[in-house]
């Protein structure tokens, strides 16, 4: 796997796939956070916005700061149509500005492996958060193939075209969330796995949106159409197809929760 730079420049196409895969996951993460309602939060890294409008929609939050380092990304989050007490900004996950103990709860959705220093991003967390508040994230389990494009990065790596991953993939097993928190000081940590899939209409569709993700699209620029058929060959032959066409495809992350002291 190669481990580069994964841009976030056609938050569209994101959040048609990324974005439905973390609402998908985000079900699961929320149940397991349990937070409570007429919170306040920070949304750390919130990409096009999904996660924060799943916090709205499900947990009645009295404010949300969300922020992530891409412009575009924010710029398409702003678009949603989401309540006055929701704000998107551009941030750093390493260098918040937020005042110490601010929020009652602190997450970070599908983000902590694309934090440079994913140690100084779990400090900050915990920094921003009041006493006795929460922090927590997941990530999809990379070394486990649990990403949503595992199927396809198999293929690429055995046909040698580039398969590119988050550059701080090392923490995404259980193993190094829960070290990660807990040498930064967070308390009662725990952790677990959600196993979540998704249903696409046709392989055109599950193609159509998959090779345009982050991780996909780069690597293809530069490879031979005769090629790149025979990588979807090879994908349509290998994916879970029922009689009617669907693609059901899987995938799973891992997550860490905690408390800020």
């Amino acid at each position: 796997m190669q481990e580069t730079s994964i841009k976030f420049d056609n938050p569209d196409a994101y959040d048609r796939w990324m974005g439905v895969w973390t609402k998908i996951v985000g079900s699961e993460f929320l149940r397991w956070f349990d937070p409570e309602t007429n919170k306040t939060w920070i949304d750390i890294g919130c990409g096009s916005g999904a996660s924060t409008e799943q916090i709205v929609a499900t947990c009645s939050p009295t404010l949300i700061d969300a922020i992530d380092p891409s412009e575009d990304q924010i710029n398409f989050a702003r678009k949603r149509r989401l309540p006055d007490s929701v704000n998107f900004d551009i941030g750093d996950a390493e260098r918040l500005t937020n005042n110490d103990d601010h929020y009652d709860y602190a997450i970070m959705a599908l983000v902590l492996f694309f934090v440079p220093n994913p140690d100084k991003g779990v400090s900050e967390m915990i920094r921003v958060c009041k006493s006795k508040g929460k922090i927590a994230a997941y990530v999809w389990d990379i070394w486990g193939h649990g990403l949503p494009t595992s199927p396809i990065h198999q293929i690429f790596a055995a046909k040698g075209i580039p398969v590119l991953v988050p550059p701080r993939s090392e923490v995404s097993t259980q193993d190094a969330l829960q070290l990660v928190f807990e040498k930064n000081g967070a308390k009662l940590v725990e952790t677990t796995t959600f196993k979540v899939e998704r249903v696409f209409d046709s392989y055109e569709e599950y193609w159509s949106l998959s090779s345009k993700s982050n991780s996909v699209f780069p690597a293809l620029k530069n490879v031979d159409p005769k090629l790149i058929d025979e990588v979807k060959n090879e994908l349509k032959a290998n994916l879970d197809i029922d009689q009617q066409g669907r693609v059901k495809a899987t995938a799973h992350a891992n997550a860490v929760k905690g408390y800020a002291d």
